[in-house]
């Protein structure tokens, strides 16, 4: 076996062949004695209880240990189903080796009366060396499974234990939650990136690095009615008007009181990352009997990262899929586990469980009503099953979020959690690889020399999401000082630069499966990096975060033929070599063993940017023509960073043309609030309606366009933001005014909430017009 991908379906098909049939030989190669290991310890516990199962392994101590056919004959007469699994063959010394590889051939009648299965267990090269030094042997095989599985070992534990889950569902339910909860640490318990530093997982233990963040409360805000003779109020008169959100601070544990929390925050700010450490920390607290999160009774952590549920949300209508329980069974199908609905039907009886829905903002507005509906009858039926949802501020606008649940929002990282945090990081890092007598030494000058750096005004700023301050603290571990760049879209420039630069390190290890033209692709940086957004970009424009292996391949051949010019042959064997090393440097956290996904979305959404501006215009496109292609779906939330990210990467006047289409796209900006007055009407059409919809999510886009401090410089763009601005303070007093009934429908996600939520991070929090405002 050539792929991970392909590990389940080989598994069973080996426990097939030794559960069923005539007696067989059986020959497995994997890479080290670990995968080994942990595989044969897979099938035995798959099978004992109808199949005997003994060992042989070989040694040099003396011909019989030398001899298959002599183990087999020394064997009592089976009075079951029995197989002899057949280690050590490899491990013996060269001489040694070939007597035994002889012996093979000259025994292989004694597998026919000996009674057993047979399986040898080698390394990957062995059997095609069986089948030139002991063909007779090697022609009695029934099968040959080949497992080139990753040689991390922490890789290995995590698809072992995700195995080990698979071989214990039928068990009773104190072993099936013991597995279920080894399973959740072993998927969970890592953040961080790879690839920083060449042979080292630059990820830990969340008990080495997890930083509490602490947590506020959002209110609705209030909206004064703006009289039409009254002056447009300036932002400060704005923010006077306005009622401050409280500022109390809630630490996690304090939250917890809430049984039912929507976690607010932008990405980046360590939604994700909180969830992982719930749900850890409630595993372990299972396994450990302990109660870390101070909470009444033991609670089973079931984590959904949403996107991977796009399909099933979509086909509800038709599914047999009735029920939020149906669906969190369903998740863990697609990881390639079997039914835990036994579990977890036992857990939501006695109401002991913390459901921990996360990206709730990566599925479409049609999906979260129906997902919504769901949450509904599951609260209903049980009130006190605890249940978090994450998401970005605008996403939450159902009844039932803002009345059965606690709308909480992470606060940024202050000055004592970024010393925290750096600390922890330097700490977690010099573990790796520093002398322990000098580990604390060495921690203590890579963290203040950090902290030094973090003085900078703009690295400072930067600081405030723990996304960022993890790459600031990776790229220190790498560089002596860190660079001081004008926008953050250059750190994930530096992020994805790194990871090109372990993917070739990887290719040249395989470099002689290559021909010399493909040599070349597989060393150009820049090459590497167009393929790296070309994915990206058809991942964005197929609104998912993932992908399939076959798909991944599949489109890198298309790039090759399109774009390098390939034919179709060439095209399909570089794909292939691509997408092995790809999937090593995208798929950095695993989700499911076959799908794979950029590790942050703003990463992903980098590299679309890089995309429109980079590999377009290499190809002979503008971004600005190509623009109008993408129209009707760039007011998508989804595409806001990315449009961010391209403004900032074009020159003053493509910005200013760019920016002026979007707020020109639907309808003209100039009748802006005429349209807007238009809504009132009721015989208006639903196209009409739909473009004025539109209008407004294209004003708010411009607005976070021109809030960017890299194309605040020229004289035009000035005088465009100020434009903008007025228009933003002004659809804020409409707000009440708007008959946010006749915007509401199912395609739709341009809603009461999603344009508060907008306003109040574009005028409110942000202080990006305030130089506007001084200059007026």
């Amino acid at each position: 076996m050539s792929e991970e991908r392909d590990l389940l379906e080989q598994i069973t098909l080996l426990e097939a062949y030794l559960l069923s049939g005539p007696n067989c030989l059986l020959i497995v190669a994997t890479s080290d004695n670990d995968i080994e290991k942990g595989i044969s310890e897979e099938i035995k516990l798959r099978i004992e209880r109808e199949v005997s199962v003994n060992t042989f392994t070989y040694s040099s101590n003396s011909i019989d240990e030398l001899s298959l056919s002599q183990q087999l004959s020394n064997l009592p007469k089976p009075s079951r189903r029995s197989v002899l699994f057949v280690f050590g063959l490899d491990d013996l010394p060269k001489d040694s080796r070939n007597i035994a590889i002889n012996a093979l051939n000259w025994g292989r009648e004694t597998l026919k009366w000996a009674g057993y299965s047979v399986v040898l267990w080698v390394r990957l090269g062995t059997p095609p060396e069986l089948g030139n030094r002991a063909p007779d042997f090697f022609s009695w095989r029934s099968d040959v499974f080949e497992f080139d599985l990753a040689k991390n070992e922490k890789d290995h534990k995590q698809i072992f234990a995700q195995l080990r889950l698979l071989a214990t569902l039928d068990s009773d339910l104190d072993e099936l939650r013991k597995n279920y909860c080894n399973y959740v640490i072993q998927q969970q318990d890592k953040i961080g990136f790879q690839g920083f530093v060449t042979g080292i997982d630059t990820r830990f233990s969340l008990e080495q690095v997890f930083v509490p963040l602490t947590l506020s409360n959002v209110y609705k805000p209030h909206f004064p009615s703006l009289l039409e003779s009254s002056p447009l109020p300036t932002i400060e008169n704005l923010r006077t008007l306005y009622v401050q959100e409280l500022k109390e601070e809630i630490n996690l544990k304090d939250a917890l009181k809430h049984k039912k929390i929507v976690l607010l925050g932008k990405s980046g700010s360590g939604k994700t990352t909180i969830l992982s450490y719930l749900a850890v920390s409630l595993a372990k607290d299972i396994l450990n009997k302990q109660n870390t999160l101070d909470l009444e009774v033991p609670l089973l952590p079931i984590i959904v990262w949403l996107p991977i549920l796009k399909d099933e949300l979509q086909t509800y209508q038709t599914s047999n899929v009735v029920e939020l329980e149906n669906l969190l069974v369903l998740y863990f199908v697609k990881q390639n586990l079997q039914n835990l609905s036994k579990l977890f039907a036992n857990v939501f009886e006695k109401q002991r469980a913390m459901i921990l829905l996360d990206g709730f903002d990566e599925i479409t507005y049609k999906e979260q009503i129906i997902l919504t509906g769901l949450i509904s009858n599951f609260i209903k039926k049980y009130p006190l099953t605890y249940l978090i949802v994450t998401g970005h501020r605008f996403a939450f606008n159902k009844k039932v979020f803002l009345e059965e649940f606690a709308i909480l929002k992470i606060n940024p990282l202050n000055s004592f959690t970024i010393k925290q945090f750096v600390q922890k990081w330097s700490f977690a890092y010099e573990s790796i690889n520093s002398v322990p007598s000098r580990m604390e030494e060495q921690t203590k000058l890579r963290a203040n020399s950090l902290l030094v750096a973090l003085n900078l005004p703009k690295l400072l700023s930067l600081a405030y999401s723990p996304m960022m301050l993890t790459l600031l603290v990776l790229f220190r571990s790498r560089i002596a000082r860190l660079p001081i760049y004008s926008s953050i879209k250059l750190y994930y420039q530096d992020y994805v630069r790194v990871i090109i630069k372990a993917f070739i390190i990887d290719s040249e290890k395989s470099i002689s499966t290559f021909s010399l033209q493909q040599i070349k692709y597989l060393k150009n940086e820049t090459f590497l990096f167009e393929i790296f957004a070309y994915v990206a970009f058809l991942v964005q424009i197929e609104r998912k975060r993932f992908f399939t292996y076959n798909k991944l391949e599949i489109s890198i051949k298309d790039f090759l033929m399109d774009y390098e010019g390939l034919q179709n042959n060439e095209a399909e064997i570089l794909a292939q070599g691509l997408a092995k090393i790809v999937t090593k440097h995208i798929k950095l956290i695993n989700r499911s063993l076959n799908l794979f996904y950029f590790v942050h979305t703003n990463i992903q959404k980098y590299l679309v940017s890089y995309y429109l501006t980079t590999v377009l215009s290499k190809r002979g496109q503008n971004f600005i023509t190509y623009y109008q292609q993408l129209r009707d779906s760039i007011y998508l939330p989804q595409w806001q960073e990315i449009i961010v990210f391209t403004v900032t990467s074009l020159s003053k006047e493509e910005a200013q043309d760019l920016i002026k289409q979007i707020l020109n796209a639907h309808n003209n900006f100039d009748s802006f609030f005429e349209n807007l007055a238009e809504l009132k009407q009721s015989e208006l059409d639903s196209e009409k309606r739909k473009n004025i919809c539109y209008s407004i999510a294209n004003l708010l886009l411009a607005g976070y366009c021109v809030k960017e401090e890299e194309i605040n410089a020229s004289l035009g763009l000035v005088v465009l933001k100020r434009k903008i601005q007025e228009a933003l303070v002004k659809l804020w007093y409409e707000i009440p005014n708007i008959p946010f009934s006749l915007l509401e429908t199912p395609e739709s996600y341009i809603t009461h909430e999603y344009i508060i939520g907008s306003l109040h991070e574009l005028l409110i929090e942000s202080e990006a017009f305030d130089l506007i405002e001084n200059k007026s």
